[in-house]
């Protein structure tokens, strides 16, 4: 990985087992330069019929040496729970450093990048290195250690993804610093239908589109989540499916024209469902009026 940028950290506010884990609004943390990790691990052989007959492995915990241009007082307080007052930070032997989630972007070798969520580590006390003039220029930098290990309430420990994957959504980037990646989503997605519920005089040639809040998983679009019914008669209309490149988006174009001066149902079933698996609340329904 190359061109380490954009470090966040977010406080964790909560984490049991059986409560969704939830963080503070991640913050800037320093100018990056470098960061090493080094995942823990132990694994066990077990023996039987004089050879090896399984393999366990158990991940540990994951230590991240980061080191940044320089980690303002703020920061300090923030990672270490230090209290900082009119600039001036004051360390206390009872001061109990939080949980917090770090966040960055890395650059790859093909052009694109990296982004990663580590979720749950503690910060070591910094280390302070003085030195006084000299007759050229050396740069003091900032190393942190920080120990990550999994979150109670899920066992998640961190979540990545890459701009070149083919499921990559251009949003992804686009939010991934604006709250924690991972943490969990159980909100429905909601949606909207055009024509919208009621509308008269639509045309027979109109297209049926679902607009999503987020985007949905592809393999729910289908005929038995999506369908336009002619409402007295009962019978589904035939006609293509298609999900637009932010997969918010369904779209379907009937075969040939609608009939006129007639009620249709349109439909989105409680199949649907968002990326995290969260499907429709209830089923969205809207009638319409053809022209």
């Amino acid at each position: 990985m190359v061109a380490l940028k954009n470090v966040y950290v977010a406080l964790m506010t909560s984490d049991a087992i059986g409560v969704v884990t939830t963080y503070s609004e991640p913050v800037l943390l320093a100018p990056a330069i470098m960061a090493s990790m080094k995942p823990k691990s132990s694994t066990t052989v077990l023996y039987a019929d004089d050879g090896a007959a399984d393999v366990a492995t158990a991940v540990g915990e994951i230590v991240v040496t980061l080191e940044v241009s320089k980690l303002p007082i703020a920061m300090q307080g923030l990672i270490l729970g230090h209290t900082v007052a009119g600039g001036v930070l004051t360390r206390n032997v009872g001061d109990i450093a939080p949980f917090f989630a770090l966040g960055f972007q890395a650059g790859k070798s093909n052009g694109s990048a990296r982004y990663r969520w580590i979720f749950k580590g503690k910060a070591e006390v910094l280390p302070d290195d003085y030195k006084t003039k000299a007759d050229k220029v050396d740069f003091q930098t900032v190393k942190i250690t920080i120990t990550f290990v999994k979150r109670d309430y899920d066992g998640a420990y961190d979540k990545i993804a890459d701009s070149d994957d083919p499921g990559f959504l251009a949003a992804t980037g686009t939010n991934w610093f604006t709250a924690v990646q991972g943490a969990a989503d159980v909100t429905p997605p909601t949606v909207t239908i055009v024509p919208a519920d009621a509308a008269a005089a639509v045309i027979v040639s109109s297209p049926v589109t679902w607009t999503f809040n987020e985007a949905i998983q592809d393999s729910c679009v289908t005929g038995a989540n999506f369908a336009l019914i002619a409402d007295v008669a009962g019978t589904t209309v035939s006609g293509a499916l298609s999900l637009d490149a932010t997969k918010r988006i369904v779209s379907f174009t009937p075969t040939g024209n609608l009939t006129a001066a007639t009620v249709y149902r349109a439909i989105a079933t409680v199949g649907v469902k968002d990326l995290a698996g969260n499907p429709l609340a209830t089923n969205k329904v809207t009638k319409f009026t053809t022209a």
